[in-house]
C-alpha cells in the first residue's frame, strides 16, 4: 500500500514502505542553518526542498503553493533523510531522521 503524505497522521513510517514508494536522500546542514537552540531554522529546511525542485522535475518558476509542516525540531548533527514522492501530480516530501518525521510539506502547480 502507498504511503501518502496526506494519509501521514502519526510520527513514524515504516522504512520499508518508505523504501517502496519514496525517493530517499540525505540532507546536509552547515553551521549556519543552525539557531541558537541547536535546531535546524526554518529557511534550510525550504533551501533543501529547492535544491530538489529541478532534479524532480518540478520548475520553481512556475507559480507554485508550497505547505511545510514541522512535527520536531531537527537538532544540528542528526542524520536526515530527505523523502519524496509525487502524489496527484503534487510533490510530496518528509525530513525524517530514524524513522521519525520530523516535518512534511507538500508542492502543488498553481496552473
Amino acid at each position: 500500500m502507498a504511503v501518502r503524505i496526506t494519509e501521514i497522521v502519526i510520527d513514524a513510517l515504516d522504512p520499508e514502505a518508505m523504501a517502496e514508494f519514496w525517493t530517499r536522500v540525505l540532507v546536509g546542514w552547515s553551521v549556519t542553518d543552525v539557531d541558537r537552540m541547536g535546531h535546524v531554522n526554518n529557511a534550510a529546511y525550504w533551501a533543501a526542498v529547492e535544491q530538489r525542485l529541478p532534479d524532480v522535475g518540478v520548475d520553481p518558476r512556475r507559480p507554485l503553493r508550497a505547505r511545510l509542516d514541522y512535527r520536531h525540531p531537527i537538532d544540528h548533527g542528526e542524520t536526515v533523510e530527505f523523502a519524496e514522492s509525487f502524489e496527484d501530480d503534487d510533490y510530496v516530501f518528509a525530513f525524517v531522521v530514524d524513522s521519525t518525521v520530523r516535518a512534511v510539506g507538500r508542492i502543488e502547480a498553481l496552473v
